[in-house]
């Protein structure tokens, strides 16, 4: 919780922050936001009530903001309240808990509401091309209609020459080359709701796929001729609301969860449904080949396990299932058939505080079969598969807050699980995926106040070039054809626009770096010796509650 005041805590008016998107919609609250109140007269402080002590980092001076550190312990707290949440299903209880967390405060002085970043901002969605050079090659203002919701939050799909991009309920097709608009279709939905919402969108044999609703609303499935956007099918899934996560096997099954936990298959190649199966809610499931594989909770709330299964995807025909694996393992689908297992522990109990770190383990995805097993010195935060090789990092959970001194970075075979090389001193970005190749890795490697990219040799894991990035999370790797990596990056601070760099792969010398001045939110799409970005203007505004108690 951030305490805001005009003037100074010692006598100015308190006020309770939190932020509201475009929509009025409550868009949560953090650091950034206070920091976009920066010279206006603003001070801001976490809040006192919490047990964890707070400090000013330079010494205050009136008219100054100043930021605080943020707390692990505090976010370890909020990630054990979403966590009930999930296993609950309890949507209310996710927005009580936060409306709660927000207050309204007790004076009788009116609300402020302030405009965070620009003094006036409409929201926005831009189609971008950019060669491996880093040259923009083409950008395009995207229609904005519905209402606003996720629907910017798609990364861009890319089929016979032409690159499709989803802004809220509508999908906007150019030409890949040049950026020529070529259709643009538009999902009709009642006033003030977005079931017409695009919230998947992907390509299979010519088509693209649009996965329209879903969310408060029945979902259903279009196929568009990614051509001309005549729509080739449609098929309504389940006739209930979908879980998160929908799966896309390689013979072209797509199969979604509903909210009563049924598994619902179809064809992509017909618009056909396929089967249907109850199987208990879960975290949604994963595509691995031609088998889909789900998991769910098991047990009581007090001590929860997790089961995985495994069906055919072109029949529905369930194939092994295995129980008691902790409530909190990740699964990643790998090549060759492989489901690597890792336990993250991000949500640790007071018990609990220094648990002995689970062990990544493989499985074959048609026989539930365990390949190998590798235990690390730390816990694992994330594991990334390439063709040949599986990347595990070690250390502090999630985004770092410390210096992590013991974080590793581990490179494993991915037939065997036998080691290769092992990088100490190494905190890995887990949010932003590596590049694998046969013969580098590139990752970020990240501390509190830095973020640089290293590549390193596959044969030996010596430091082949690094380059310094910013600290702020939400990075993106991108290795188009042609002598560069791309490395996308939000600015230093809320006052500096996002950046696209371009590193030679060899050198790592900086071959060009460009301003986007909208936010990459979804990793971009990779074409030929091109990468298309979507890029989302932010606009959100700090609502200052009187009353900071």
């Amino acid at each position: 919780m951030w305490r805001v005041w005009r003037g100074s805590p010692e006598g100015g008016q308190p006020y309770r922050l939190r932020l509201v998107g475009a929509d009025g919609d409550d868009a949560g609250q953090d650091e950034g936001a206070a920091e976009g109140l920066r010279g206006r007269g603003y001070l801001a402080q976490q809040d006192p009530d919490d047990p964890i002590p707070r400090y000013w980092e330079p010494p205050v001076t009136k008219h100054s903001l100043i930021s605080v550190t943020k707390s692990a312990a505090l976010i370890d707290r909020l990630a054990v309240l979403f966590l009930v949440a999930a296993l609950f299903g309890a949507t209310a209880l996710v927005g009580v808990a936060v409306d709660a967390y927000a207050g309204s405060g007790s004076s009788a002085a009116p609300a402020r509401a302030v405009t965070v970043g620009a003094s006036s901002c409409t929201p926005a969605s831009f189609a971008a091309a950019y060669t491996d050079a880093g040259h923009l090659v083409w950008k395009d203002s995207l229609p904005v209609g519905g209402v606003e919701s996720d629907g910017g939050n798609l990364q861009p799909v890319v089929t016979g020459g032409v690159s499709a991009f989803a802004y809220n309920n509508g999908v906007y097709a150019v030409r890949a080359r040049d950026g020529h608009q070529i259709w643009h279709r538009v999902f009709p939905e009642a006033k003030n709701t977005a079931d017409g919402d695009v919230a998947g969108l992907w390509q299979w044999r010519g088509s693209l796929i649009a996965l329209v609703g879903g969310v408060s609303s029945p979902a259903k499935l279009v196929a568009l001729n990614a051509a001309t956007g005549t729509v080739r099918w449609t098929l309504k899934l389940g006739g209930e609301e979908l879980l998160d996560n929908v799966a896309i096997a390689s013979d072209g099954v797509l199969v979604a969860e509903t909210a009563s936990g049924t598994l619902e298959a179809a064809s992509l190649s017909t618009g056909r449904p396929l089967w249907s199966r109850a199987y208990g809610q879960s975290v949604g499931p994963i595509a691995v080949g031609d088998v889909i594989v789900a998991s769910k909770y098991v047990g009581p709330l007090a001590a929860p396990t997790r089961t995985y299964a495994a069906f055919a995807a072109a029949t529905g025909k369930p194939l092994w299932s295995r129980a008691g694996f902790p409530d909190s393992v990740t699964a990643v689908a790998a090549p060759g058939g492989r489901l690597l297992l890792y336990d993250p522990a991000q949500v640790l109990t007071p018990k609990d505080l220094k648990p002995k770190p689970y062990p990544v383990i493989a499985l074959s995805a048609a026989t539930g079969k365990q390949l190998w097993t590798l235990t690390t010195p730390k816990l694992v935060d994330a594991v990334w598969a390439g063709s040949s090789w599986a990347l595990i990092a070690t250390g502090l959970q999630g985004e770092v807050l410390v210096a992590d001194p013991t974080a590793r970075l581990d490179l494993v075979s991915l037939a065997t699980g036998k080691l290769k090389w092992s990088a100490g001193g190494t905190h890995t970005d887990p949010y932003a995926a590596p590049l694998i190749s046969a013969t580098d890795v590139v990752f970020v490697q990240t501390t509190p106040a830095t973020g640089t990219v290293i590549d390193r040799e596959v044969s030996t894991g010596a430091q082949r070039w690094k380059a310094v990035i910013s600290d702020a999370y939400g990075r993106f790797l991108l290795r188009p054809s042609g002598p560069n990596v791309l490395v996308t990056f939000p600015g230093a601070t809320s006052a500096k626009p996002p950046v696209l760099l371009a590193v030679n792969a060899v050198t790592g010398k900086t071959a060009a770096t460009a301003d986007l001045t909208e936010a990459v939110q979804v990793p971009p799409a990779v074409t030929g010796g091109d990468v298309d970005l979507q890029l989302n203007r932010l606009c959100e505004t700090a609502v200052l509650t009187p009353g900071g108690d």
